[in-house]
């Protein structure tokens, strides 16, 4: 099935629209947190989880979401407790796991590299599939390729997956699977944290000025 990308600032009944049918009213929200905390980086902003509930539950609460999980690594236990005691206020589901050190040695060069990783991955799958007969509708929120067979899965069943992420952070795979895919940047609007805005909206305005001293030199240029 080929997914539909977005690539325009959609409205709250575009984003409806995109969710499905109204009569798809039970909604699953999983969301792939160290995926999305890259992802938000390479955008230049980050969105409020509170926000994409209230979107997915629509203006009236059209939907109703089943459950809204949240699934994040941790360096060492009580790590950013207060994000996630947040994330538990409005309504999510937290499952952590603590991060495991790697060290990379590359014999070529000789350097010696440290990542962290934790892979939430069979957890997601798990809660996905173990609760799959209580919602019509599957939202998922990561760009991660692996996903794809459990996508797949979910939709021979009759869900309706959608996948929300952002380029370059999502795989091709995972677009295709997707009864729709919805860009982060096209419900940018909707989600997007207010500290964000506003400073998107100074930078805009900060870019506009500097853009008129531009043009105001110039023209002095011209007509010495």
């Amino acid at each position: 099935m080929v997914g539909v990308i977005f690539n325009r600032q959609m409205s709250l009944e575009d984003f409806q629209r995109a969710l499905g049918p109204k009569d798809m009213e039970r909604v699953g929200l999983f969301i792939d947190g160290n995926n999305m905390f890259y992802a938000q980086h390479q955008m230049g902003w980050f969105f409020d989880p509170k926000k994409l509930l209230e979107i997915i539950e629509g203006r009236n609460r059209e939907r109703y979401i089943m459950l809204a999980n949240w699934y994040a690594g941790i360096k060492m236990p009580g790590d950013s407790a207060d994000f996630y005691n947040f994330l538990s206020n409005v309504g999510y589901r937290v499952r952590t796991k603590l991060l495991k050190e790697f060290i990379n040695y590359d014999e070529e060069t000789g350097e010696v590299t440290v990542t962290h990783k934790a892979n939430l991955d069979i957890e997601l799958c798990s809660d996905v599939l173990a609760l799959i007969d209580q919602y019509q509708i599957i939202v998922l929120v990561s760009g991660d390729g692996d996903f794809t067979t459990m996508v797949e899965y979910a939709l021979s069943k009759g869900k309706r997956v959608i996948v929300m992420s952002t380029q370059p952070s999502i795989s091709i795979d995972l677009i295709n699977a997707a009864s729709t895919y919805v860009d982060l940047r096209s419900v940018r609007d909707l989600i997007i944290k207010d500290r964000d805005k506003e400073r998107l909206e100074r930078e805009r305005l900060e870019r506009e000025k500097e853009r008129d001293r531009v043009t105001e030199t110039v023209k002095k240029v011209i007509t010495r």
